[in-house]
């Protein structure tokens, strides 16, 4: 099953677009960083 449909997305669009905000700022890019590394 493929979600392609914007309604049917819309929420993961938005939390995408809220993290990659958030990941603008220094810290959270940093800690992004870290969880990167934990679980990679």
């Amino acid at each position: 099953m493929y979600l392609d449909q914007r309604s049917d997305v819309s929420a993961h669009l938005e939390a995408h677009n809220r993290m990659s905000l958030l990941a603008s700022d220094a810290d959270s890019k940093a800690l992004l960083d870290r969880m990167r590394k934990e679980y990679s």
